[in-house]
C-alpha cells in the first residue's frame, strides 16, 4: 500500500499511513509506504516514538520530501491547548517530524537524507529544536523575501527540484535507506 499527500494532505497521509501500519498483516500488507511532500509537523514525541516503533518493525516506510527553505514544513512547532472554561491558551508539547527527510536544494544536484533523532532528557535540545526551523525558514523567507515562500511550497517547485536530481533519486530505494545506520542510526537492527 502506498500513501502520499502534499502540505496538509501530507499531514493527513502521515496519520492515515500510521493507522494502516497498525492494522494486522492479514488486513493490510506490510510495509505501508508513505511518501509525502511539503508536510508540516505531525504529532509530538509520543507519536514519534510510536511511528519509529512501526518503522523498526518493518511495518511502515516513510519518506518526507521537503524543499530547502519551505516555510510550511516548519509549522506548527508547538501545540496549543485550549481550556473551554477559562478561555486561555496553554502551550502544549513540541511537535516532531517523523520519517526519513529528503531535503532538496534549489539549483543544485544535491539532496540530503536525514532521520529525526530522539534526544535524552526532558529539556535536552528543546530550545535548539524549537528555533532551528524558525531561524532557517522565517529569516530566509519572510524577512528577506516575503512572497518567495509560497513558490517554494508548490508541487511545481518540488517537481522542478526532483527533476534536477533525477539521476541521484533514481538510485535511491527506500528499504535500502532504512538499512543504512549512518542515516537511521540503530532504528532497524542490522543483519
Amino acid at each position: 500500500v502506498y500513501v502520499t499527500g502534499h502540505s496538509l494532505g501530507g499531514a493527513l497521509a502521515t496519520l492515515f499511513a500510521f493507522e494502516l501500519a497498525c492494522e494486522p498483516e492479514a488486513t493490510v500488507p506490510k510495509p505501508v509506504t508513505l511518501i509525502n511532500f511539503a508536510c508540516p509537523y505531525v504529532g509530538d514525541s509520543s507519536f514519534r516514538l510510536a511511528h519509529q516503533m512501526l518503522e523498526s518493525q518493518g511495518r511502515l516506510r516513510h519518506l518526507r520530501v521537503t524543499n530547502h527553505k519551505d516555510l510550511i514544513t516548519t509549522f506548527p512547532k508547538v501545540a496549543f491547548r485550549w481550556n473551554v472554561f477559562d478561555r486561555r491558551a496553554h502551550v502544549g508539547s513540541l511537535f516532531k517530524h517523523v520519517g526519513i527527510n529528503l531535503r532538496i536544494f534549489e539549483g543544485s544536484k544535491t539532496f540530503k537524507l536525514c532521520y529525526p533523532k530522539v534526544t535524552d532528557g526532558f529539556f535536552s535540545g528543546a530550545w535548539d529544536g524549537a528555533t532551528r526551523g524558525w531561524s532557517q525558514a522565517i529569516f530566509s523567507n519572510i524577512i528577506w523575501n516575503p512572497l518567495n515562500y509560497w513558490t517554494l511550497h508548490t508541487l511545481r517547485e518540488y517537481n522542478k527540484r526532483m527533476e534536477v536530481n533525477n539521476s541521484g533519486l533514481h538510485a535511491l530505494f527506500l528499504n535500502d535507506v532504512y538499512a543504512q545506520p549512518d542515516i537511521v542510526g540503530n532504528l532497524v537492527p542490522q543483519k
